[in-house]
């Protein structure tokens, strides 16, 4: 580390940067990444390190001030800055001899207003025409690519909220610079992205910016900000897992015990019990007996009035599928097939017109039980479609008493196995000026404490949530959602063109939480290729619907439904808790992921096939393959070097030393050629069903090393599940 002055700049530096601010003011003048021997970030006198924003009057920022009082101490490599004025603050500057750096600041209010945000650093400016791509947490990660910096953009947004982790990244021609936070005692929700810089040609800020509530005579804390220089993305995902110990947070194998095979082993079935008009006396044959491979079953609408109704009373059902028993019994039924029960429930939101919020016991007023989310006493209130509710004040005991009597009454009575719990990982976090959280929080982290507190009191409920936030994976189990759905939708018309997506959440937390698609969304359901390719390639597991939107209606001989279950039960199951270690552009629009003991290649591109190994990938196919060569799952054209017949062919190949069994839940008849292991000097093929049921032995061709035989989807007008190959006794 080292320190000096120098034409009117302080300069700290060490073998990976130098970062050099204005001695006047403060501002970072640049910052030198020394593995490009550029400046990966450009200021000049007027930079601000940081900025204060009231909730009336001017912005206080730090280039106003004109002393700043610099104090480096060697021996700790810190170097701090004093501002006095109407808003005193002291920023530490933390220098090792790591790529990294860490800010901090102390805000002492006595301007007369509310500092309602605090941004720090500020004036982070990157030249936009040499960003080659930028990463933000958007799940699981949006990759811009360098149009949305050449074309101008500006995209901010919030964490907890849009943004699933407090971490923004750059790879530029200049060098790499990452910006994240290393959480404190609280959470300090912050507002996160670039802006384009219309008074500064060519350049876009860094935003990173705390929302915050320091009210007048109150000091604030900030929590760690850390720059990191010339580090890629995998590396500063996680440095971040570890500043902010997410590695230390509960395994899923901890917090699931002897079920988490169970639920690596099982793809999501959404039943809408409204839609399909089924009640649960009837979906043992309607439904669960005809499912061919087991899984996590997701009940909505069940409760009085169907969705978005009712809330939060979900228990007892609608009486017109059944009473709290019946659906105990259908539970049983679905574990007694293997499967799980993990029912739609929104406690963050209750419906206004609601019998819970018109019947409110007299001394509970409204106003005590809800979101007020600005000082002057508005609600928090949201619609959805037709229907629109009060966000609930997570703190109130009202709130939290009702909340434990459904989770007893879900768990207990009807018994299921977790608990999905709408919109906790995907509303950005709101200001909550209710006074019951306000004794230990202030207005800006009431909200999502809140939410903290209520995941660590409901733990063993198996909790999860829309979409996700990093904090909340040391309790819960289950993350439901991704970015690429708003895109779908139009939400993100400023990023959607422009984005790729990198498995940043299966790099940070895929130990710690399952993740899926959107819980209710069509659009996401594994019933192409695309979002086959899309789930493996990100770390997601595999989800669909028994409704049929083809046919509008329920179509249990849908054979997606048995794809999503081979897939998920043979191949994602074995490395459902694995980490994405690396995310590699192997050109050609095709992309390897990278866990421990699988690799997933992906080929992006739609008109052109891609080999490997002797297989031959589809146009826009992938394949999961295990490192050790037991299991092969993916969409072909050619297999062991051998044609298939027209089409693509979605196999799975599954090797033990005593037998093979090869699966194709979608895809036409075909003759298939498979290695086998020479010691098998004879062998049989036989045809199985799904529930292990012999469909009879055929014919096969047998050589040294090989065996080829016709994989036929039916034999005696029976489905066949997989063909087994195994030694002759």
């Amino acid at each position: 580390m080292s320190y000096i002055l120098e034409n009117g700049l302080m300069k700290i530096g060490n073998t990976y940067y130098e970062v050099a601010l204005d001695a006047t003011h403060g501002g970072i003048a640049y910052i030198l990444d020394k593995s490009s021997n550029k400046n990966i970030v450009e200021g000049d006198a007027s930079s601000n390190l940081w900025s204060a924003t009231l909730d009336k009057g001017d912005p206080i920022v730090s280039s106003s001030y004109s002393e700043i009082k610099p104090v480096w101490d060697a021996a700790n490599g810190t170097l701090t800055l004093s501002y006095t004025g109407a808003v005193s603050v002291q920023v530490t500057i933390t220098s090792s001899d790591t790529p990294a750096l860490k800010l901090q600041a102390t805000v002492m209010n006595k301007s007369g207003a509310n500092i309602s945000n605090f941004e720090l650093p500020d004036s982070l400016k990157i030249a936009e025409a040499d960003v080659d791509n930028a990463l933000i947490p958007m799940m699981p990660g949006a990759q811009l690519s360098s149009k949305f910096f050449t074309d101008g953009r500006t995209y901010v947004n919030e964490y907890p909220g849009v943004m699933f982790a407090d971490y923004l990244a750059v790879n530029s021609k200049r060098g790499r610079i990452t910006v994240y936070t290393q959480k404190g005692a609280l959470l300090q929700p912050s507002l996160l992205g670039f802006e384009h810089l219309k008074d500064d040609a060519g350049f876009s800020k860094m935003t990173h910016s705390y929302r915050t509530w320091i009210e007048d005579t109150k000091t604030w804390l900030s929590p760690y900000l850390v720059i990191n220089i010339g580090q890629d993305y995998p590396t500063t995902i996680h440095n971040y897992r570890s500043d902010n110990q997410i590695d230390k947070f509960k395994s899923l194998t901890e917090k699931l015990g002897e079920a988490a095979p169970t639920y690596f082993a099982s793809p999501m079935y959404k039943l809408d019990i409204a839609v399909l008009k089924v009640k649960f006396a009837d979906i043992s044959d309607a439904i669960i007996n005809k499912l061919n491979i087991p899984g996590m079953i997701h009940f909505v609408a069940f409760q009085t009035g169907g969705h978005d109704h009712n809330y939060p009373d979900f228990i007892p059902p609608d009486k017109k599928w059944g009473t709290t028993a019946d659906f105990a019994e259908a539970v049983k039924l679905i574990h007694s097939r293997g499967g799980l029960v993990v029912p739609y429930t929104n406690f963050s939101w209750w419906n206004n017109h609601g019998p819970m919020l018109a019947k409110l016991p007299a001394d509970t007023p409204l106003t005590s039980i809800i979101n007020i989310k600005d000082s002057h006493g508005l609600p928090g209130f949201e619609s959805f479609g037709p229907n629109s509710g009060f966000v609930m004040n997570i703190h109130n005991k009202f709130v939290q008493d009702k909340i434990t009597e459904q989770h007893k009454a879900l768990l207990n009575d009807v018994g299921v196995d977790a608990i999905f719990e709408d919109q906790w990982g995907a509303r950005s976090a709101p200001y909550d000026f209710n006074p019951s959280g306000l004794d230990t929080d202030d207005p800006s982290t009431s909200y999502f404490e809140g939410v903290l507190g209520h995941y660590r009191d409901q733990s063993n409920s198996n909790l999860m949530t829309e979409v996700g936030v990093d904090v909340l994976a040391n309790d819960g189990v289950g993350f439901m959602g991704t970015n690429y759905l708003w895109d779908m939708l139009g939400y993100r018309s400023a990023t959607a063109d422009v984005t790729t997506y990198y498995p940043m959440a299966a790099m940070l937390l895929r130990d710690k939480v399952l993740l899926y698609q959107h819980d209710l969304a069509a659009e996401m359901w594994t019933k192409n290729k695309d979002m086959l390719r899309w789930n493996l390639a990100q770390g997601y597991g595999l989800s669909n619907a028994f409704l049929d939107s083809s046919i509008s209606g329920l179509n249990m001989d849908n054979p997606w439904l048995n794809l999503v279950g081979v897939f998920q039960k043979y191949a994602l199951s074995n490395y459902a808790d694995q980490l994405a270690t690396a995310y590699d552009d192997l050109g050609n629009n095709v992309t390897r992921t990278t866990f421990s003991t699988y690799t997933v290649y992906s080929n992006w591109d739609l008109t052109h096939t891609y080999t490997l190994n002797g297989n031959t990938l589809s146009a826009g196919g992938v394949v999961a393959q295990a490192n050790d060569g037991s299991v092969t799952a993916g969409v072909f054209t050619v297999f062991n070097g051998s044609p298939l017949s027209d089409g693509d062919h979605y196999l799975v190949e599954v090797r033990s030393p005593t037998e093979i069994k090869v699966f194709q839940p979608v895809g036409a008849d075909m003759n298939i050629h498979i290695h086998k292991d020479a010691s098998w000097s004879k062998v049989t093929v036989t045809a199985y069903g799904y529930d292990g049921t012999s469909l009879g032995a055929v014919t096969a061709d047998v050589t040294d090393d090989s065996v080829k035989f016709n994989y036929t989807n039916t034999i005696n007008g029976r489905l066949v599940g997989y063909y087994q190959i195994a030694p002759a006794t």
